[in-house]
């Protein structure tokens, strides 16, 4: 299970978001279009933080898409590891129920209370990335807009594109550690506590339910122990008629002697 997890992170998720591509469908044309909508008609006061912030946000959020469904990869292996239990462990053969209860109570948690809080957190992290270049000084330096109006139309035109494909891949490298790091925290090592803390208590409530052996098992022991009645009275008989045997040869000998 734990394999097949780090292949959802390192390649389902690492490849959809690298595959991505910030204005990839925005040529210059209506990238240009776009600011000059933002903005109205050009002007020696030109800014371009507004467009900056519209178009690289919109571009930002179309990674949460990934990061959720990443997280619901990750929650159907974590149910599928619980189906795998049910043939790896005996017990649960003998005792179904055991199983079945174990399994809602996972279900239930992981449903019902880790994936939406899980979804919290992601969400969080995207706001964070959203805020993030005007609520950080060194994003503040790094993204330098304070002598704009004295550099070309066109030019300006392509810094601002060159710095929202910039700012995405940083904000994507962040995206492809802190969503599995979320992930990992707040559903799958969470729930290993939660059912710490709270399986037994459940189980042991429903207990004299639970322990009731599998029909099918307990027809096969049925069987099995008729058949070892059989094989002992069959080999009671067997012992008994060369018992017979014995002492009938006795008293020929006796006879002739």
């Amino acid at each position: 299970m734990g394999t097949n997890i780090r292949v959802i992170y390192e390649k389902d998720f690492y490849d959809e978001l690298k595959s991505m591509k910030c204005l990839e469908n925005m040529s210059d044309e209506h990238f240009q279009t776009a600011i000059e909508n933002q903005d109205g008609i050009r002007s020696p006061y030109f800014s371009p933080r507004p467009i900056f912030e519209k178009v690289v946000l919109k571009e930002i959020l179309e990674m949460k898409k990934p990061s959720k469904r990443i997280l619901l990869a990750v929650q159907a292996e974590l149910l599928n590891g619980v189906r795998l239990c049910k043939d790896q462990v005996p017990e649960f053969k003998r005792f179904p129920k055991i199983y079945e209860a174990i399994k809602e109570v996972v279900v239930d948690v992981l449903k019902n209370d880790l994936k939406p809080e899980t979804e919290k957190h992601i969400e969080v992290i995207f706001e964070r990335k959203s805020a993030f270049p005007y609520s950080a000084d060194k994003t503040k330096r790094f993204f330098s807009f304070d002598r704009m109006d004295e550099i070309q139309e066109d030019a300006q035109d392509v810094i601002i594109r060159q710095m929202i494909e910039k700012y995405f891949d940083m904000v994507r490298s962040a995206i492809l550690d802190d969503v599995p790091q979320t992930i990992n925290v707040f559903l799958i090592n969470k729930l290993m506590t939660v059912m710490n803390r709270i399986l037994a208590p459940r189980l042991i409530v429903q207990k004299d339910q639970l322990v009731v052996e599998s029909p099918e098992i307990a027809k096969k022991r049925a069987e099995g122990k008729k058949k070892i009645e059989d094989i002992t009275s069959a080999k009671a008989i067997i012992e008994e008629i060369e018992a017979l045997q014995n002492n009938s040869t006795d008293n020929v000998s006796v006879r002739e002697g």
